[in-house]
């Protein structure tokens, strides 16, 4: 007797739409093109001569979550939340320090305005900056933000790095 196939009901698909990030407890601003999460899982795959390159054993090596957000809005209160590598001058943004200092990573919440989809909380996030200004007459400033989600070692094991959630709430 084989299994049953799963039952998909209209109900269990989601629309599209965008949503509302907050990152250290503060709201990021609007987004332009939409924002996207990443996750990867790494595996190592163990082979012997008698079997070629056929796995013999596959083992969890490491999951990933990177998301990527395209933000918009340009003060300096809201880029200073994201650019852990400047200070505030209240109004202007100092850069340019000493190598080696560690990042801190904050929580993350990615809450789509469809409230049937699901929300992503990373637990410590670290925002990986590579931006290009574009000063133009044809051009419009967007600030590509990734956040790189990082190990929460104060967390129960296997709840140490993110999670999708049908019902968080802040």
């Amino acid at each position: 007797m084989g299994r049953q196939p799963q039952t998909t009901t209209v109900t269990d698909i989601y629309g599209v739409g965008v949503l509302n990030l907050i990152f250290n407890g503060n709201f990021l601003g609007a987004t332009q093109g939409g924002c996207t999460a990443e996750i990867t899982h790494e595996q190592y795959e163990q082979v012997i001569d008698a079997y070629g390159s056929t796995p013999i054993g596959v083992y969890e090596m490491a999951t990933n979550i990177i998301l990527t957000a395209p933000l918009k809005e340009e003060t300096i209160a809201k880029l200073l939340r994201v650019l852990q590598m400047a200070t505030d001058g209240t109004t202007k943004l100092n850069f340019g320090r000493y190598v080696g200092r560690a990042q801190t990573g904050y929580r993350l919440i990615a809450l789509p305005y469809d409230d049937q989809a699901h929300d992503i909380i990373i637990y410590k996030a670290i925002p990986q900056i590579n931006w290009t200004l574009t000063y133009s007459n044809d051009g419009e400033r967007v600030y590509e933000t990734k956040f790189k989600g990082i190990i929460d070692e104060s967390r129960a094991d296997n709840d140490k790095l993110f999670r999708l959630d049908e019902s968080y709430s802040i």
